[in-house]
């Protein structure tokens, strides 16, 4: 396997790994996509894994709002965990790569795209895109999105414990299963 061997550290940290694959799962699909797989197997440096599906990054070009549902699906880890374990219990490292991830979206979405209404459409330089001003914009964007990212878990929370469920059970899922759990969930939320 490309990632490394396999890691066991037990049914908790599992339960925490799911419940963060689940979030970017969740959000994910929120987006309009589903993931292609979705593992709680911690291999090398990862504690578990969602691979997007392919059509994710084919695209030419993304708007705003879909730069954003990205930034969304980045901090979902995060937003389930601090759901499930709370304000501090909710932040843990597991979510360092995603956060760079987030934060390189935003600043791209501020300093390159033009694509804040706070800075406009100007193209900022590297140094000033490292400024402090820059990097308080970017904090308040990933303080919004993560807020907004946390209600959409918390009014998920059932769809998401079956699909906790199910990774619990199954260790993996594929693009089919995930795809059945969503439709079959559907029914049971309203």
């Amino acid at each position: 396997f490309q990632y490394g061997e396999k890691k066991d550290w037990g049914e908790q940290y599992l339960l925490r790994v799911a419940r963060h694959e689940a979030g970017h799962a969740l959000l994910c699909w929120q987006a309009g996509t589903t993931p292609t797989y979705l593992t709680i197997s911690a291999r090398g440096e990862h504690g578990g894994y969602m691979q997007h599906a392919e059509e994710d990054f084919r695209a030419p070009l993304k708007t705003r709002e879909q730069l954003l549902n990205d930034v969304r699906t980045s901090l979902a880890g995060r937003a389930a965990e601090l759901v499930y374990y709370g304000a501090q219990g909710g932040l843990a490292t597991g979510a360092a790569g995603d956060l760079r991830k987030a934060t390189a979206v935003v600043r791209r979405m501020i300093c390159d795209y033009g694509m804040d209404e706070q800075f406009g459409l100007a193209v900022l330089s590297d140094e000033e895109a490292h400024g402090a001003e820059v990097t308080a914009r970017i904090r308040s964007v990933l303080s919004e999105e993560l807020n907004r990212t946390v209600a959409v878990v918390e009014e998920n929370k059932a769809r998401i414990d079956r699909l906790v469920d199910a990774l619990m059970e199954h260790n993996s899922l594929n693009r089919e299963q995930i795809c059945l759990l969503y439709t079959s969930d559907a029914a049971d939320d309203k």
